[in-house]
């Protein structure tokens, strides 16, 4: 049985305010940022701003998911990025490393179009995920489905379909 955890805006804010502080003691320096839609796009947002440079912001669409809960089998590169990132340091955001295959799709497709390096960022990594993101301010358990304050009504919608698919 999945447990449902809600998290409040305070908390993203705090969590991305750490991972932040942590690039920034790294002395990292990215060219870009890439935000994994749906769930990385405000992270990765919040994150552009605090860091003290202005990296490029990209997206990919990634679908591994039918619904809240509902896992689609394998991830799916539904919108690639269409530029080129010859030589480019890349920094993945997403909110949660659930099983890791996002992850590992998006470093396969980032080294497709000549990324030097993937660094990865989410909020969230679940004990059990086959990919530790190099930055993540919390674990979750792997039963648990967070529910992020940006997703709240898509989680409400999918209430019916999650029941069905359980069935």
């Amino acid at each position: 049985m999945t447990r449902h955890t809600g998290v409040e805006w305070p908390e993203i804010e705090k969590q991305i305010d750490a991972i932040a502080s942590s690039i920034a003691a790294d002395n990292l320096v990215v060219h870009c940022i890439v935000a994994v839609l749906r769930g990385g796009m405000v992270p990765a947002r919040l994150l552009v701003d605090r860091l003290p440079y202005r990296p490029d912001l990209l997206t990919v669409e990634i679908k591994a998911y039918a619904a809240a809960g509902v896992a689609t089998g394998e991830p799916t590169l539904v919108r690639p990025i269409r530029e080129r990132l010859d030589g480019r340091t890349v920094l993945a955001v997403d909110d949660i490393a659930d099983s890791g295959r996002t992850l590992d799709l998006l470093r396969a497709h980032l080294a497709s179009l000549g990324a030097s390096r993937m660094i990865a960022a989410t909020l969230y990594r679940k004990s059990g995920s086959s990919a530790t993101p190099d930055y993540f301010a919390a674990v979750a358990a792997p039963d648990e489905w967070i529910v992020f304050p940006w997703e709240r009504c898509e989680f409400e919608k999918d209430v019916p379909v999650r029941s069905s698919a359980a069935r």
